[in-house]
């Protein structure tokens, strides 16, 4: 029974502890990929690309036709098409010359690629031609929240096995403990990671999903601290129950010895009127 009762906490342990890693990748990425925190990364990439695909001289000279359309047409809008996508530029932004043009592109691409409606299932995606931009959207966040939420219950279905397993209630909060904290450490080091694959093509779509790694770090280490400081408290109040039954015994003992003592006291007493009346 022994045995089966530690093969049963190794496997859950190991388990558990996969299963957080699991949790924090998912949350990573679900964090990064908020339209607020991935929306400097990718007007960062797509800015990249259109000044690599356009040279200066090229891009002065289509601001120099969007200019002369503005005042030909009396229009207030410009629209053309980028990489499939409508781009709408007003031309209060045209006149302001190249830089605000570029930026008002961005900032559009951006939006329009974060709320697309895409018609593919997230693996299916990868199958379209041209860079993988879907990454960097509301579609693939929510793919990777979803996977969160599996992994987080998975992970709380885990622990509570782990507890009914664990042999010692006492040291159930220091096994949490400890592998919330070692399943933090990748996070701190991910940065690494990635710059060994900057090489890659799409490296920089790649790095854009762990801009949260650090608050993952730092919300997986909180937790294990507070779930090893539990399991201290826990610690300090079964021996403060243990020294409490030791001090009840006592006191029970020495009730006993003064009911004794009375009762020796009556008994002198009746032996004494005894001795009186004869």
């Amino acid at each position: 029974m022994g045995f089966i009762r530690g093969a049963l906490v190794t496997i859950t342990t190991i388990l558990l502890f996969v299963s957080l890693l699991s949790t924090g990748i998912f949350l990573t990425i679900s964090l990064s990929l908020n339209y607020n925190v991935i929306k400097p990364e990718v007007q960062t990439i797509v800015q990249g690309i259109i000044l690599e695909e356009n040279n200066v001289n090229g891009i002065d000279t289509a601001i120099v036709a969007m200019q002369l359309y503005c005042k030909q047409t009396n229009n207030t809008m410009f629209v053309h098409n980028l990489e499939g996508y409508d781009i709408e530029i007003p031309c209060d932004v045209i006149n302001q010359g190249s830089e605000a043009v570029i930026n008002h592109t961005v900032d559009d691409l951006v939006e329009q690629n974060y709320y697309k409606e895409y018609d593919c299932e997230f693996m299916d995606c990868f199958n379209q031609e041209g860079p993988p931009f879907f990454l960097l959207s509301k579609h693939s966040k929510d793919y990777f929240n979803h996977w969160f939420y599996i992994c987080f219950i998975i992970s709380i279905l885990l622990a509570i096995g782990l507890f009914f397993f664990a042999q010692s209630k006492n040291g159930y909060p220091f096994l949490i403990g400890i592998l919330l904290i070692v399943a933090s450490l990748p996070f701190l080091g991910i940065g690494k990671i990635i710059s060994m694959v900057i090489g890659w093509e799409y490296a920089e779509i790649f790095s854009a999903f762990f801009t949260q790694s650090y608050a993952i770090f730092l919300i997986y280490i909180i937790l294990g601290i507070i779930a090893i400081g539990t399991g201290i408290v826990l610690k300090f109040l079964s021996i403060g129950r243990f020294f409490g039954k030791l001090f009840k015994k006592d006191e029970k003992v020495t009730k006993e010895d003064i009911k004794d003592s009375v009762k020796e006291v009556i008994k002198e007493e009746n032996k004494s009127k005894k001795k009186s009346k004869k």
